[in-house]
Parts: structure tokens; sequence; C-alpha cells
């Protein structure tokens, strides 16, 4: 018994590491802490989250980090979509480059908790791949590294 609870243990402080995750689309590196969804919710390509949740939002994790695509759109057409919903702040190219990634930062409120959602939009061919980033406002200082660290190694493959 004593053999199988290390084994687990070992098990799960495994899952929890820093892991590149590659497929034939995309690469990304999952941040520390974070547990990758083998078999990610249905319309996304991949899907982590903290093993922890928000003391302010007790159905929210701490962080969560997804990748989905829509198909048949431009970059243009998708940040139109966001700026439609509640809390859109802003977007910006990430540079000059005519087919460069955009940022999109939206804060919006659900039972009265504040969320930050950091969105990285990256067009190839007539596919917008999104890799969403959602924190509470809570827990936002606490997920910056990672959020930056997830958001610099998602690139997809050519």
């Amino acid at each position: 018994m004593a053999y199988a609870s290390t084994r687990l243990k070992k098990a799960t402080a495994r899952a929890l590491e820093a892991e590149d995750v590659e497929t034939d689309e995309f690469s990304i590196t999952k941040p520390a802490g974070f547990i990758n969804v083998v078999t990610p919710d249905d319309g996304l390509l991949f899907q982590a989250y903290t093993k922890e949740f928000a003391d302010t939002a007790p159905n929210a994790r701490k962080a969560a980090a997804t990748i989905r695509v829509t198909e048949y759109a431009t970059i243009g057409q998708v940040v139109d979509e966001l700026k439609q919903s509640a809390g859109f702040v802003s977007s910006r190219p990430e540079n000059d480059a005519a087919d460069s990634p955009v940022t999109v930062r939206i804060d919006r409120v659900e039972d009265g908790v504040t969320f930050h959602r950091s969105i990285k939009l990256i067009q190839k061919d007539d596919r917008v791949y999104r890799l969403q980033f959602d924190t509470p406002a809570e827990c936002q200082d606490e997920f910056l590294i990672a959020g930056r660290e997830i958001n610099e190694s998602f690139e997809l493959k050519r």
C-alpha cells in the first residue's frame, strides 16, 4: 500500500512540472503547477489549469489556459467579434509585420469577481488560433510570469 502511495505522489508531482507540448499544429510550454488535460473539452486543442481554485471564485481555477481554432476567419474578424464581448479592453499587434500575432486583453466581471483574460491570436491560412489565459484578478500577480511564459512559447508549425 505504501509503495502505491509513493508512486502516485511521484506521478502527481511529475504532472505538475513544466512540460513541452507538441502537436501536428503547434507547440507550447505548459508552466509548472499546471495540469495538462490529455483530452481537452470539445472545441479545444489544448487545455491546462492549476489544481487550486481561487478564494473569491470557488468555481474558477487560479489560472487556466486553452487553445482553440476558428475556421475560415481572419484575425481582424476574430478581434471584431471579441470587441462585442463585455469588458473588451485592448488589442495590439506583437510587431509591425503584416502577419504579426495580435494580443487582446479583456477584463470581465462574473458573479461579482473580476477576471483578466489575455488572448494571443495567430493566423495560419484561413484559420485563427487563439491562446487564451484566464485568471481571477486576485491571482493575476501570482500567475503573471506563467502567463507570459505560455504566451511566448505558443508557436504554430509552418
